[in-house]
């Protein structure tokens, strides 16, 4: 589930955008006059580069400083499917799960491991499996490789 966001195969940036774009047409809602929802790459942008580049300026491992960006992607985003599939009360539970490991040192400290170990006994208890951030989370790893921290390049 959360944890399946380390490091894996190495990928095209063309197949990661395609993954995420796929995602990302999944999990926004409908339109409703004029209504949409949130891309993955303002997300990418808003949330998920900062943090991710926030992970690996602090020194944390590749998969800690993935896997936080992702906490820090569902502790700020509504996951929809989850929403229509289980409520508003199963979105706040994810982001305030997420919040509370972030909160903690993160998924990288003795603390955050085992809350975030809470949170994915909850998810699978439950079955709210968010993904609302994993589209973001992809954009952002190629957003990491396409620019510069330093603002050389657009985010």
């Amino acid at each position: 589930m959360l944890l399946a966001a380390g490091p894996g195969p190495s990928r095209s940036p063309e197949d990661v955008c395609r993954d995420a774009d796929d995602l990302d047409a999944l999990l926004r809602p409908a339109s409703r006059g004029g209504e949409t929802g949130t891309s993955s790459f303002a997300l990418a942008a808003a949330v998920g580069l900062p943090a991710l580049r926030a992970g690996r300026a602090a020194g944390r491992g590749e998969s800690v400083a993935r896997l936080d960006a992702l906490l820090a992607l569902v502790a700020e985003t509504d996951d929809t499917r989850v929403h229509r599939e289980h409520g508003v009360l199963a979105v706040r539970m994810l982001r305030q799960d997420a919040r509370t490991v972030l909160a903690a040192g993160g998924s990288g400290t003795r603390e955050g491991h085992r809350l975030l170990a809470d949170m994915e006994r909850s998810i699978a208890f439950y079955g709210t499996r968010p993904t609302a951030g994993t589209a973001a989370l992809a954009t952002a790893l190629l957003l990491e490789r396409t620019t510069s921290p330093d603002g050389g390049g657009t985010p």
